[in-house]
């Protein structure tokens, strides 16, 4: 049960895909430009052995170097925190995040699809006991001030582990 509660994070940026070749309205600067502030967010996660959860989050998200990276704090309603870093890798034309929670879970999500109201990619995820899941991450923006998020991942034990949320600025 900790694996599924701390996979809620992913989704909300989640967590958690870009196109190698970006169309020319979407800028990968606007998205992590979009995404600095002050954030809440309400989700719910969904497994097959203990059916849906609801998580709440607060997270800070900073805007670095020159516009191509975010660094992502949060904290969860049960007291977990994550670090999140967003960047742009300019060789392969996508948006990478990588995750570290206090529970030991990590993630790395590959925005490789992105258009100026939604972008998704593939995620690897990695547990404490060592287990994985992989899987897709979306993102969908409401209007300048929210987001949703989805996402479904396939564990290493072939549990099928999926969310969603609303994410919302302060």
């Amino acid at each position: 049960m900790r694996f599924l509660r701390v996979i809620v994070s992913p989704g909300l940026f989640v967590l958690f895909a870009f196109a190698l070749a970006m169309p020319a309205n979407a800028d990968h600067k606007e998205w992590l430009k979009y995404f600095s502030g002050k954030w809440t967010d309400e989700n719910r996660f969904w497994t097959e052995s203990g059916g849906w959860t609801k998580v709440s989050e607060t997270r800070e998200t900073e805007l670095l170097v020159d516009g191509n990276a975010i660094v992502d704090k949060r904290k969860t309603s049960d007291g977990q925190t994550t670090v999140v870093v967003l960047g742009w890798d300019p060789s392969k034309k996508v948006l990478v995040e990588t995750a570290y929670t206090s529970g030991g879970l990590t993630w790395t999500a590959t925005y490789d699809s992105i258009s100026d109201n939604s972008m998704s990619g593939e995620a690897l995820v990695g547990s404490p006991d060592g287990g994985s899941a992989k899987g897709r991450f979306i993102i969908r923006r409401k209007d300048a001030n929210s987001f949703t998020v989805e996402w479904e991942v396939k564990t290493s034990k072939g549990e099928v582990v999926k969310g969603d949320g609303i994410v919302s600025r302060k």
